[in-house]
């Protein structure tokens, strides 16, 4: 029945107009499909204009990128999907060498997905990522070993009145010298990101409108956070800071030492201190355990965007029947879905359903992504208005076969998210969107 049920539930989408990199491409390609993908990003990027999508392969392109205003960048692709939920974020790296910059951002381009390594910057700065003017978008990121030899933002450097969005994304490991993030005479917001274990400070604001909320910065050799103009009119809330080497804050030539200092300035509020007890920090794996601190502790939200794992980013991880987000790039929840196995025609993958053991749970299998949010449970990934099938998993942790009927064309797609429940509390876990191969 099952297995008669999924060839009915299978579609495949058609690709809209875009333009498609691959750096294992062969020669001579126009970017007009995966099969003709250009092999060179820079050559690309040459090529889009406002408005257009570059939707970029796994692998590495080294080098410095310039993304023009307007343009989306997409990472972690594999060749053939067909729609980003598809795609694993920070797969896709971009390689400054030690020897340039990486990345400078036009107004209102994003950049999302990627791994950015190895920049080195001087002059003005911005090591990784370089951004002078409107509202560009940097999310779901991983950035490390990035420097300045002069300048600042040894990571970011945001300046010219620009006004971005710097989101889920993972800062760790980097080299240093004029701050990791530095917003000069700049705005913009800086929400559910990681920063740990770089040197020097955390963010940096000088003439700074910047509001920054929901991130986890610790670990770091200077301070969190730094205010340190008198025009600056920021906004700190529901920050966790913990096991910063110089101080938790430094305010305008004062050192703050506790977070209760911090939280006692007229735009800071609701801000912790703590460790986040991170599955495994050593190994860059910035996912929440179930006591952390910051559980249930982020500003409410009404977003439907997943967090950094492809989760819902309200999820009522303690399990008290009221979901809230968690402050940091990644939600606690306990319906963690991997798939195991290679989904072609005729085979079996195995799904495999992680979270607090004995929790009852289930996969919702549907044909295509959508997001809705349902109360206390966080947000539903799977298009609940078309063709579905529940999968019943029993008692976690468990895991389970799932046939692909032989008669499935390839690149037919599909889409599963689990859900676990204790009474009446629960949670909705990650999609996987599976192409069949």
């Amino acid at each position: 029945m099952r297995r008669i049920a999924l060839a009915f539930l299978l579609s495949t989408t058609l690709p809209s107009q875009r333009l498609y990199v691959d750096a294992a491409a062969p020669p001579g390609g126009d970017g007009t499909t995966w099969a003709r993908a250009y092999r060179d990003l820079g050559v690309a990027l040459q090529q889009a204009n406002a408005g257009t999508e570059l939707w970029v392969a796994r692998g590495t392109h080294a080098g410095g990128f310039a993304v023009p205003a307007g343009v989306l960048l997409l990472g972690g692709f594999a060749p053939g999907d067909q729609r980003p939920t598809q795609r694993r974020p920070r797969s896709t790296v971009l390689d400054g060498q030690d020897s340039q910059r990486v990345v400078s951002l036009g107004a209102d381009a994003v950049l999302d997905g990627f791994h950015v390594v190895g920049g080195r910057a001087d002059g003005l700065g911005g090591g990784a990522i370089l951004i002078q003017a409107g509202a560009p978008v940097v999310r779901n990121c991983s950035f490390t070993a990035n420097r300045n030899v002069q300048g600042r933002g040894a990571v970011i450097l945001v300046t010219g009145g620009a006004d971005p969005r710097i989101e889920y994304n993972l800062i760790y490991g980097n080299l240093g010298f004029g701050h990791n993030i530095d917003v000069d005479g700049a705005g913009g917001v800086y929400e559910h990101n990681v920063i740990w274990d770089n040197v020097e400070n955390g963010i940096h604001l000088m003439d700074s409108t910047a509001s920054i909320a929901s991130n986890i910065i610790g670990a770091n050799t200077g301070r969190g956070i730094c205010d340190v103009g008198q025009l600056n009119a920021p906004s700190v809330e529901n920050n966790l800071l913990f096991a910063n080497q110089r101080a938790v804050f430094h305010y305008r030539g004062t050192d703050f030492q506790t977070i209760d200092r911090l939280n006692a300035l007229p735009y800071a509020r609701a801000n912790l201190a703590g460790d986040p007890l991170f599955a495994g920090a050593a190994n860059a794996d910035f996912r929440l355990t179930a006591a952390s601190p910051a559980l249930e502790r982020g500003l409410l939200t009404r977003s439907t965007d997943p967090d950094a794992g492809g989760a819902s980013r309200t999820a009522d991880g303690d399990l008290d029947g009221s979901a809230r987000p968690d402050i940091g790039a990644f939600e606690f929840h306990h319906a963690n879905l991997t798939v195991h196995g290679a989904p072609t025609p005729g085979t079996t993958i195995q799904l495999q359903l992680d979270g607090a053991s004995g929790l009852p749970a289930a996969v919702v299998l549907a044909t295509r992504p959508a997001a809705a949010i349902l109360p206390r449970y966080g947000t539903v990934f799977v298009d609940l208005l078309g063709p579905l099938v529940a999968l019943p998993f029993g008692n976690l942790p468990s895991t389970r076969p799932l046939t692909i009927p032989g008669t499935v064309r390839a690149n037919t797609s599909f889409v599963l998210q689990g859900f676990a429940a204790s009474g009446a509390a629960g949670t909705l876990g990650n999609l996987i969107d599976v192409r069949v191969r």
